[in-house]
């Protein structure tokens, strides 16, 4: 890990500020995280099946879990339905990915009082499924569920030969 793994020590009077709840929070997070990565290993835990619309046009993905290379769990609590018409490949024989990652999304606006900024008071941690042009790199880890081939705006194929799964 790049930055040693430390814990908030609370101690009798100690004003507690909101970057101690985060530290907090964070610890717990890395070391699941860690455990995730070091125990389970990355891949699909269960679910995320890929499959198609009936007139080939649309990628319909299973909800499932997921563990990225960082050991964090992606959540999918719903099916999710990606038109792949309008995507381009890079050649006209390059596969189109089917990936997902994992993503924060602030919910929850906390009410406005003045200097607040517009702050959330909650942060939902889940699952991006999406279609991609290109294999996901390491500038964003994504786990790789499927890749198609189309032909004419079609789907002609999937191949989930890439896809890891975890037992």
């Amino acid at each position: 890990m790049s930055e040693p793994i430390e814990r908030v020590r609370f101690v009798q009077g100690q004003l507690l500020r909101p970057e101690d709840f985060r530290a907090e929070q964070d610890y717990h997070r890395r070391m699941r995280w860690l455990h995730n990565r070091l125990l389970h290993g990355t891949g699909v835990v269960t679910g995320l099946e890929v499959g198609l619309s009936d007139d080939r046009t649309e990628v319909q993905v299973s909800p499932g879990l997921a563990i990225d290379e960082w050991g964090r769990e992606l959540l999918s609590d719903e099916i999710a339905r990606i038109a792949v018409g309008g995507i381009e490949a890079p050649a006209s024989d390059a596969p189109l990915w089917v990936v997902v990652r994992w993503v924060e999304e602030a919910t929850a606006p906390a009410v406005p009082t003045p200097g607040s900024g517009g702050e959330f008071t909650r942060i939902r941690e889940c699952a991006l499924v999406e279609v991609q042009n290109a294999a996901p790199s390491g500038e964003a880890p994504a786990l790789v569920l499927a890749a198609l081939t189309r032909e004419a705006g079609r789907i002609t194929g999937i191949d989930v030969s890439g896809r890891s799964i975890l037992p």
